[in-house]
């Protein structure tokens, strides 16, 4: 593995950071996010806490990078066993610990029957993408988490 993939670093191509968030902070309160359209974080009808537009956003618009320490994949089996839950993977031995060092997107609750938002890996990078229908400002963003994070049940229609 290369030097650079072993621990934790923060992964950032350029561009400027978020300002510095971490769980404990987004978990608590009313919060906005840095993002390319107008986001808070507050109490979900879903789970815990979720991420709502404030504004309309267009579908196909990229909203919000994923981000958080680039750890690789024993790190993450680490983390994911002593309970982390927002580990997003790259590919290539690589993943993003979305509760640390992150930006909020990790808040971005699951929903399989319909999503309003979709995934988009671009370049190395993780973007949270508004569905064909946009989002209306006060929804709250959500996608489809996938079948390997919630297993579908059999004999159930999932649609």
């Amino acid at each position: 593995m290369p030097p650079a993939a072993r621990g934790s670093r923060s992964i950032d191509r350029g561009r400027p950071a978020p300002t510095p968030t971490g769980e404990s902070g987004l978990r608590s309160g009313r919060t906005k996010l840095r993002a390319c359209y107008p986001l808070v974080v507050k109490a979900s009808r879903i789970a815990g806490r979720g991420v709502f537009a404030v504004k309309d956003i267009p579908w196909g618009a990229k909203i919000i990078r994923y981000q958080g320490a680039l750890i690789d994949d024993q790190e993450a089996k680490k983390r994911v066993a002593r309970g982390a839950t927002a580990i997003m993977e790259l590919g290539d031995g690589l993943n993003l610990d979305g509760f640390d060092q992150g930006n909020g997107a990790a808040l971005i609750n699951h929903n399989r029957r319909r999503p309003n938002c979709f995934l988009l890996r671009e370049r190395g990078e993780v973007w949270i993408v508004a569905g064909v229908e946009g989002i209306r400002a006060g929804d709250e963003l959500t996608y489809d988490y996938g079948s390997e994070y919630y297993p579908r049940t059999k004999g159930r229609r999932v649609g």
